[in-house]
């Protein structure tokens, strides 16, 4: 079967122009079909520039016989329009929706949509089985993380399908992706990006990530670094960004990786995000000979109430202490703060602007508190009397935007909060909107 697999174009989502991420998801699946026997083309609409009537026309000159949308929450009304512009032109070929929004809410997400199917959990688990039932014409009953449409009715099995052994997984499918095109000029990297995975799931609580509480589970590093041969020897790639929710998780895991990125002289350039906790010299040493110019840590907030109300399960001493480490290890440091959390006053938001002037990043991002489906913010917001409308979610995107105001701060000023703290923290990534 042919497979069509659709990233929505962002717009107006992210202040940082000229930074385009590779859609390592979507290779994934794409990777899973193939080893399953079916044609794949990946049609990456950011990177073409297409929307409406011309992107129709591009996904359907590949004559699919199943077209695969990913989205986040900012971008599932524009995924919707993509699944119904495809049905404008042929209503018997089958759309799916996956992503971080339809594995949250997949059947909320197939109410408000006209997509034939939805996909919980992770794509590589769902798509393969998904096929061989199309290419039967039976209908996909008793998939895991599989939602579908049947007499009338939504039917299917919406808790999110997870793949147990990474390494079971065919790498991504990269050579269906124009690599030159994912760059992220406003850092200075003009060179091809891409993304490495080598662990899924996070032991974290935040309640503001729809990872929280989800199964670990980790790639082993023979794996790991026959992927890395690939990346680096075939695709010709030095700049990456690792995928993990928290990249240092495992102290001798990630130490022996780093060993034998040094050993094989990969010449690689990445960046991580991890917790302050979960650090010493020792890591810090080995990640910055192994390639690591940049670490990105969510600090979160200047406040104990509102770090504990999180779920952050870290105090802001402990944090303080070990960010001399990073400092000394020449590695950048970005820094995430999100402001507006629940029950917030501006007092406990200015808590949050000075300690990010005490910590000084070389990197500071402000987020507005944003209750994207799957988290206990979701839940929260929900029982205040948040209204989910698929239309209102493009400003869920927490740059200069409020979703939904949950804090005690009124929304026009927690908006001029967060243009304050982004002027006391310039950056050349997180711009202040006009």
């Amino acid at each position: 079967m042919n497979v069509v697999l659709v990233k929505p174009k962002i717009e107006n989502i992210h202040p940082s122009k000229g930074t385009i991420r590779s859609p390592v998801g979507l290779t994934y699946v794409a990777a899973a079909c193939e080893k399953a026997g079916h044609t794949v083309v990946i049609v990456d609409s950011e990177v073409l520039d297409l929307s409406g009537d011309a992107l129709t026309d591009a996904i359907l000159s590949h004559a699919p016989g199943i077209v695969g949308v990913t989205a986040t929450s900012p971008v599932i009304a524009t995924a919707a329009r993509i699944s119904r512009g495809i049905h404008a032109r042929d209503a018997r070929l089958p759309t799916i929706i996956g992503g971080p929004h339809a594995s949250a809410i997949p059947r909320e997400t197939l109410e408000a949509t006209d997509f034939d199917y939805a996909c919980a959990g992770e794509g590589e688990a769902v798509m393969p089985p998904l096929l061989e039932r199309l290419d039967r014409k039976a209908e996909p009953s008793g998939i895991p993380g599989l939602l579908y449409r049947a007499g009338g009715q939504i039917r299917g099995d919406p808790h999110q399908a997870l793949v147990d052994d990474l390494d079971a997984l065919a790498f991504p499918a990269r050579r269906l992706l124009s690599m030159q095109c994912y760059m992220d000029l406003p850092r200075g990297i003009v060179e091809p990006q891409d993304t490495l995975v080598t662990t899924r799931g996070c032991v974290g609580k935040c309640a503001f990530c729809a990872s929280a509480g989800t199964k670990p589970r980790f790639r082993s590093l023979d794996n790991l670094l026959a992927e890395l041969d690939d990346i680096v020897n075939k695709h010709h790639i030095r700049y990456l960004i690792i995928g993990d929710d928290t990249f240092t998780l495992s102290k001798k895991r990630i130490v022996d990786f780093c060993k034998e990125i040094v050993a094989r002289r990969y010449d690689l350039h990445y960046l991580c995000q991890t917790r302050l906790d979960t650090i010493d010299a020792e890591i810090l040493e080995w990640l910055s000979k192994s390639g690591c110019y940049a670490i990105c840590f969510g600090v979160e907030s200047g406040t104990p109430r509102v770090l504990e109300s999180m779920g952050k399960r870290l105090s802001i001493d402990r944090m303080l202490q070990n960010l001399p480490l990073v400092k000394a290890s020449g590695i950048t440091i970005r820094t995430t703060y999100i402001i507006g959390w629940i029950d917030e006053t501006e007092e406990e938001v200015w808590n949050t602007i000075n300690l990010a002037k005490k910590v000084d990043a070389d990197e500071t991002a402000f987020c507005i508190a944003t209750p994207f489906p799957g988290t206990r913010l979701w839940d929260e917001a929900v029982r205040r009397g948040m209204r989910v409308d698929l239309k209102k979610m493009e400003n869920f995107h927490f740059y200069f935007d409020v979703g939904f105001n949950v804090s005690k701060i009124p929304t026009p000023r927690l908006l001029e909060l967060q243009k304050t703290a982004h002027e006391m923290q310039p950056s050349r990534v997180y711009k202040v909107c006009a």
